[in-house]
Parts: C-alpha cells; structure tokens; sequence
C-alpha cells in the first residue's frame, strides 16, 4: 500500500501544489520535481496561485480539481498519468464564478470530489463579497461542471452560532449510504474550528438511457432493446411498476416472477429493491404488425420523491426524431471518426456540429454517417477551433474539442427547452385571451424550430438569394418583418432594425440569441404574430358532428394562418437554361433534388409534370394529389404549397402528441394536447383548398349567398375584414382567404359552392380545387384557361358525380360582365387549355 498526498506549498510569493507519499500514512517523503502543479502563464484564470487539491483516481488516470487565483478565486482542472506529471485545462476554469446577484459570484474555491460511479460529484466553498457558504455541483466528465442549485447546500450558521461568519472547506465521505462533511467555521472572532454535518439519505433513479428509436424493423418481425435503471443515490431505490403504456412494446425481464415472459405491465407484490449503486435490467420488446408509426413510453413508479414516474420515449418509423438531446451515458469521444463512418459517435458529432450553427451544419444534416457534406463540416469546425487535425478525420485533438463542448451542449439544449416553456408560460396572455391554450404555442414552437426539436434561436433559415421578407427568425421563425421587435415595442432599437432588414446574419443572432432575453424576445414576437391572426378570424363556427367547439375552431383558424399558405418552402437559385427547362415543361435535376431535402414535403414522383402559367415568371407542378406553384422574382426561384394548406394544422397535431415527451415539456397537459390533436386531425381530414393563377380574381359563394374571397368595392361586407385594410373578406364560415396567392380554405366544407373567377386582363389562368372528406381526397384541376378583362366564369363542381369518376363539372360565362351568362360547359375532372374562346 502506497499513501499518495497532493499539499498546498508556499514560497512567499506564490501557492503551488505538491506531492508526496508515504508507506504508512505517517512517514512522508516529498516528490524531487515539486512543485508538481504550478501557476500558469501570465493573462491564465491561475497566473497568481493555484492550492487546495482534490485528487481522484479513475482506474487509469489521476485527476485533479484545484483553486486558482487571477484576481478572481476560481477552481481548475488537471489529469495525470501518475500523479507527477499534470495536464492543465488551460483554456476555461471548471468551475466558474456565479453570474452577477448569485450567492458566489466573488469566488468559488477548496474544491472536494467524489466519483459515486455515476458521476462526479463536488463541495465548493462560494463567496458573494458577504457571506459565505457551502455550494455543489455535478459533472459526467469532471471538466464540465453544472450547479444545479443557486443557494448554497450548507450555509453559514445563525446569529450567535460558532459557525455563523463563515462555512468553508468542506471533505466529504460517503459512508454507511450518507454523505459525510466535515467543515471549517468561525464566528466574527475569527478563531476557526470544525463542524461535522451529515447528507440526508435519499435514493435516486437514473435511466441508462431516455428515448430508443427501433429504426425499421420488418413488418411480423420482433427486435429486444436493454435499459438499466439504476440507483445512484445513497438510500434503498424501492420499484414499484414498471409499464409500457402500448401493447407493442412489451416488457422482460429476470426480476418479474413470471418466468421472463413478455408483459404489458408489471407491478411487484412488493416493491422491488435495488441497493444504491445498483441496477437492474429491462428488455423491450417491439413487435411491428403493420405499415404505420409506433410511439410509446416505459413508466417506472419508485419511491424516488423528485421523479416518482421515470419515462423512456420508444418510437419506430416516426417523422419525429429526437436528435437533441445526447444520453447521458455517452460521456466522451473516445475513438477516431473518419470518412465512411456510420454510428452513433458520428450521430453525435452532428449534433455537437449543428450547435455550431447552421452555416456549419444544417439540422437536415443528421443522418448518422460521415458523407462528403459531414466531412466538409468537420473540416470548417476544425479550422475555426484552430485544431491541428484539420483535413475532415476526427483525432485526438478533435475528439478532445468535442468532448470539451458535449457538457455544454447538453446543458445549453436543457436549458434552451425549459427557456422556450418559461418564455411562453410567462408571456402568452400579454397577447392572447385567458382560455388559449400556451400548449399550442409550444406546439408551434416545437414545428417552427424544424423536425429536431433543437430550439436554437439563432437559426437563421435564410433562402438562396433571399431577401429580408422571405428569411425565417429564431424558434417561432420570425418571417415578416414587420413582426421582428413588434411584441417587445422594441422598434426604435438598433439591434431591431439591422435585424428586420437582416443587415447580416449576426444581426439576427444579436437580437434572437439563445439567452433569455433573446428567446423571449422571438417569443413575444411569435405571440404578436400570432395574435395578429387570432384576431382576424371572424367566422369560426362549432362543428357538433365531431365535438369541436366555435372557440377550438377560432383557435384552429388562428394556427391555420399562423403558416401562411403560401408560405416559400425553398428557393432556388434560376439562370436561364433553369427556366426554359421549366418552360419546356422539363423539371430540372435540381428541382427535384431541393425537394428531395425539404424535410417537411415528400420528394416529385415519376407522375409529376409542370405547366407553364406565365413564361418565365410562374409554373404549376401537379403531382398526384399535390400541386406545388414555383414563382420566379429575379434571380430566384420560389416554391409555395398548393393543394392541401391544412397540412400546418397536421404537423401541430403531431407536436401537440409529442409536448409531454420527457425531452420537452412534460408539464403540458396531456389530456388536452391529445383532445386538440384528435381534432386537427378532423380539419386536415375535412377541407376543401381553391388557388387560382393570376390574370383574374377569385370569389368563393355557398348556398346562402355568403363570400369568401376577393373584395369587390361595390360588394356590401356582412361581417368580414375592414376593405381599407385587406383586399379580401371571409363570410362563409370558417374559411380563410389568403390575398396574395389568391386562396380560399374551407375548413369542414360541408354546402354546395359556387366558385367564380373575374377577369382583370386578357391571359390564361389556372384553377385548382382539392376536395378532402373524411380523408378521402378528390382534385380538379383547370390548365391555361383564356379569360379577359371584365370576364366571368362560374364553376359548380358535383364532388359525388367526381368521386364516381362521372362529369360533375359546371363552367357558365359570362363574357362582359353584365351578369347574363351567354353558355354552360359540362365536363369531368379535368379542363384542357384553349377549349374556351373567350371572345365568343
């Protein structure tokens, strides 16, 4: 047995570290090379004194945790083969001063810690200039450190008490299950002495891992997939069910008294026991029985008073992908990654790569495998770290960058998320009435911020050749510029003005950055917006059929319009050869590949084609049942979603599932997340969309005379918008008219409609007509029709005949405009161009 000490040193000038070891723990004999840690190099957070040591050894690696004085007393890191010879973390202290306010933001220092085969776990002495305490902090590495409370864990005794001036220098034990202190104090006397206090005794689950996705598992296939759940608190963790809350995901395990048989649910006679530091294991078994998504939760009930229900999220085939948050398991990057790789190293270099922003790494990006496009990354991230593997292979020097940045990307993302929940819980009724639901706000923030859930606010989803009207902001993914700094009457600022004219990139992430005054800033602004549109529904209606209310419909209206319909999905850059293949009614390969990468639209099929509506300027891609318009401003390409809009309401019923995920806001209310969704689904399953291209205007009449659509001056408005204010009114009931794509969406379409088209010039237009009822989708679709100035033509569309496959079509016209229809035309689903001549 060898006794190893590491000792502060002075020489009356500075405080070094020392070592010395001893056969007995008696007869000491001092290292030839002390100082073994010396103070740093002048401009270092430890150029003056470093002392206080706290060593651990972790089987290969001895690691160090010492105070450094720059002016500011803070506490360091070091490691070291054989106790000797240190390797500092030269770049940042471990553990930091406490932000300004905080009960240690004058010093942190007398670091002792513990590995209690979880984590490292340390007792620091914290100093506000006044008082001083006791505080703790937790890490999985020992380098990056976090403080999960903000007082300290033993603080100064009472008036009168020995210890009532300081409580300091703390050495811990973990013994007999408790923690153990031992401690200085003194009173104002200054005659220092040592107290003893004892950690209360708690158990404490942990969960090797939090979510599993099972990938793609043949249809009558089963896969098994095992987590542990651990007790790493110091106190008997006392189980007492475990439940899978769908029959797909079955449960096993050698602790049931069942013979390991797979069950739904499994509740112990008597609480099962695991001691501390022990675990148990559980095996989940999927069993896919049909083409479709599979989403599902293990609940673990404890006697753990913080998390009495653990959760694992299961998923298989689900759009959602949670590539946020990294498991806690996953501690460093311990082997070299090169071109080719495919695992889940590389998932995670991803993830720590898209921290770096999206003009490094693009979320879309996260695909588990070094590509050409992963290797580019790692390259432009190693050049802006300055690291010596600079050619794409991630060595020694990288994986030690990306380790260094794990903790806190872990910690920034947890944060980001709670940031999002306390922003909207905070704010929401500034804006909205008492009874809005602020799940739907996470919702949309959950859809706005992009398939994975990363939150970051200082994404900047600027369009190629796009200009300040078409780039989206932050979380809620500020489009229009008139909102940027609208909900912060922020207006006059500087900050707000270079981003609402997106003077550059870092003039977003100046205004939207990822602190708390930047998310709620793009917070307050998407509130704004999304009042601005809750405010315009005036026609919301209840529908008893499917138990939804007038106000759910006022509030799905509100969301509907939150995504304007023809909102850009993406731009393309398009030089001439670009635009005559489109003219020539050629999709371009790279058409096809930008929809092939857009996350939120399935790619063309071998069915699609593309009309020409006007040469070089505007086309039409009919796909199957998706039809998509492609507008050219310039040099830019712009490609807008026809056909089914009602497709946003869908994606938040999707999120609105998915908010009580243990990864995102478990706080939401479950039942109403899913009640909501349910009903979103219904709108989505039950609309009716009409678009019309342009020479012409468009006007939408049920049986009662009432219209939606474009605003005829000498038309009188029954209860539609203001006409000095929108050139478009909305009197049937729940229906949206969108001006600028000429657009009209009938939620619940459930009357016979009149549609007409007014000419405003001599051209051709093009009308689409997407019929969805319960699910079932019927389109119609009217290619290159003449029509001139003053012209109107009616349409009346028989869906039932159209469902039949018979002709359901009626087109009357109206040649000048005097309401004398002169001829009919009957046809079927589709009308070829030029069969009208519109001057006859």
């Amino acid at each position: 047995i060898i006794y190893k000490m590491w000792y502060t040193g002075f020489d009356g000038e500075h405080m070094q570290i020392g070592y010395a070891n001893s056969p007995d723990g008696i007869h000491w004999q001092k290292c030839d090379q002390n100082p073994v840690l010396k103070i740093g190099a002048w401009g270092g957070y430890d150029n003056s004194d470093v002392w206080s040591p706290s060593v651990v050894f972790d089987g290969s690696n001895y690691k160090m945790w010492f105070t450094s004085y720059d002016g500011n007393l803070k506490i360091g890191y070091a490691n070291s083969p054989d106790g000797i010879h240190w390797a500092k973390n030269t770049s940042t202290p471990a553990l930091n001063i406490g932000e300004w306010g905080a009960w240690d933001d004058r010093g942190v220092w007398s670091p002792d810690v513990i590995f209690d085969g979880f984590e490292y776990r340390m007792w620091f002495t914290g100093w506000n200039g006044t008082n001083i305490g006791i505080g703790y902090a937790t890490s999985s590495d020992g380098i990056n450190w976090t403080k999960p409370y903000n007082k300290p864990v033993l603080n100064i005794g009472t008036t009168g008490e020995w210890d009532y001036y300081y409580a300091s220098n703390a050495s811990i034990v973990l013994h007999d299950k408790k923690y153990k202190m031992w401690y200085s104090g003194c009173s104002s006397d200054e005659v220092y002495k040592i107290g003893y206090a004892v950690g209360a005794t708690r158990p404490e689950i942990f969960l090797s891992d939090i979510f599993h996705d099972f990938d793609d598992v043949e249809i009558g296939k089963y896969v098994d997939w095992e987590f542990k759940i651990n007790n790493k608190g110091n106190n008997d963790l006392l189980i007492n069910s475990i439940t899978s809350d769908d029959k797909d995901f079955m449960l096993i395990s050698s602790v049931f008294d069942n013979g390991s048989k797979p069950v739904k649910e499994h509740t112990f006679s008597k609480p099962y026991l695991i001691q501390p530091q022990g675990y148990i294991s559980i095996v989940v078994r999927f069993t896919r029985g049909k083409e479709k998504n599979y989403n599902g939760s293990i609940i673990i009930k404890s006697n753990d008073k913080n998390h009495p229900e653990a959760l694992v999220q299961l998923w298989m085939g689900s759009k959602l992908k949670y590539v946020r948050p990294i498991p806690d398991n996953f501690r460093s990057f311990d082997r070299d990654l090169q071109f080719g790789d495919r695992n889940q190293d590389v998932r995670f270099l991803q993830v720590i790569l898209a921290e770096e922003g999206p003009s490094i790494y693009p979320e879309s990006e996260i695909n588990w495998s070094i590509n050409d496009f992963t290797r580019r990354a790692i390259i432009e991230f190693q050049r802006k770290h300055k690291l010596a593997d600079s050619f794409g292979y991630v060595g020694s020097e990288t994986r030690k960058k990306l380790t260094e940045l794990l903790n806190k990307h872990r910690k920034e993302n947890y944060d980001r998320v709670n940031m999002v929940y306390d922003a909207v819980i905070g704010n929401y009724r500034d804006f909205l009435p008492d009874d809005f639901p602020p799940e739907i706000v996470l919702a949309i923030a959950s859809q706005e911020t992009g398939l994975f859930y990363n939150f970051n606010n200082e994404l900047v989803e600027l369009r190629e050749d796009g200009n300040k009207d078409n780039v989206g902001r932050g979380i809620m993914q500020i489009t229009t510029s008139d909102y940027v700094g609208a909900g912060n009457r922020a207006n006059t600022s500087n900050l707000v003005f270079d981003c609402r004219n997106l003077i550059n990139k870092d003039s977003v992430y100046r205004y939207y950055s990822n602190t708390p005054q930047g998310v709620e800033a793009n917070l307050r602004d998407g509130l704004y917006a999304l009042r601005d549109k809750y405010n315009q529904v005036k026609n919301s209606k209840e529908i008893k059929q499917f138990d939804i209310t007038k106000q759910e419909m006022h509030w799905i209206s509100a969301i509907q319009r939150y995504n304007t319909y023809g909102k850009v999905i993406f731009s393309i850059s398009g030089d001439t050869d670009f635009r005559n293949n489109l003219n020539n009614g050629v999709i371009p390969d790279k058409l096809m590949r930008a929809f092939e990468s857009n996350n939120d639209f399935r790619m063309l099929s071998k069915n699609a084609t593309i009309i020409t509506e006007e040469q070089n300027r505007r086309w039409c891609i009919i796909d199957d049942s998706c039809t998509y318009i492609l507008r050219r401003d310039e040099g830019t390409i712009y490609a807008c979603r026809a056909g089914i809009p009602t497709i946003y309401v869908k994606n938040i019923a999707e999120k609105l599932r998915s908010l009580k995920s243990p990864i995102l806001f478990p706080k939401a209310n479950s039942k109403l997340c899913n009640d909501l969704a349910d009903k979103m689904d219904v709108v989505y399953n039950n609309s009716q969309t009409i678009t019309l291209g342009c020479p012409a205007e468009l006007k939408v009449y049920d049986t009662d005379g009432r219209m939606t659509g474009s605003l005829n001056s000498n038309r009188l408005v029954n209860n539609g918008f203001d006409p000095q204010k929108r050139d478009g009114v909305e009197e049937i009931p729940n229906s949206i008219y969108i001006d600028e794509d000429k657009t009209v969406v009938l939620m619940f379409p459930s009357d016979k409609y009149t549609y007409e088209i007014i000419g405003t010039g001599e051209g051709v237009y093009n009308l689409y007509i997407t019929n969805v009822v319960n699910g079932e989708m019927t389109t119609f679709n009217v290619v290159n029709l003449p029509i001139t100035s003053k012209t109107v033509h009616r349409w009346t569309i028989d869906w039932n005949a159209l469902y039949q496959g018979e002709k359901g079509i009626k087109l009357q016209m109206d040649s000048d405009g005097d309401g004398i229809f002169e001829g009919a035309i009957i046809t079927d689903k589709k009308l070829i161009n030029s069969i009208v001549d519109p001057h006859s």
